[in-house]
């Protein structure tokens, strides 16, 4: 039980990485402003990446965000690495891909208009470098998504 639940928020990752090519590549190919729709996707692939390593520690698995991100950190014991660097960056930047709102100065926000190409490439990278394999005995092991 305890691998199927990693396996399957493994295989998530792999899927919603796919996505995020997929739009990144349309998004260069059409001209659209699809940048913020990748930063999401890689954002939630790596944060299942995060999870499935919790689920092969039969960690229990928050329902928040930056719970999950908090609770991957501490039980690797990854304070001050890339990845918890990573992970808490782009944690603090997804909620600006997913919602119009008014910045701190009454500027309106739009995902869209948030991200461009170079932020879409850079949370693309980033999720390759946090790929994060969970087997049912605790290993956590770093490495590109092919």
């Amino acid at each position: 039980m305890v691998e199927q639940r990693a396996r399957a928020y493994l295989k998530e990752a792999e899927l919603t990485l796919d996505s995020a090519e997929a739009i990144f590549k349309r998004a260069k190919r059409t001209g659209k402003q699809l940048w913020s729709k990748v930063v999401k996707e890689a954002y939630d692939a790596m944060e299942n990446c995060a999870m499935a390593a919790l689920a092969s520690k039969r960690a229990r698995i928050p329902r928040y965000h930056p719970a999950k991100v908090a609770s991957f950190i501490s039980q690797f014991e990854l304070e001050g690495s890339e990845i918890a660097d990573i992970l808490t960056e782009w944690l603090v930047r997804r909620s600006r891909a997913h919602y119009v709102d008014f910045n701190e100065t009454g500027r309106l926000r739009t995902p869209f208009e948030e991200f461009d190409e170079g932020d879409a490439s850079e949370a693309l990278k980033d999720c390759r470098k946090v790929r994060v394999c969970g087997e049912a005995r605790g290993e956590v092991n770093y490495h590109p998504i092919n």
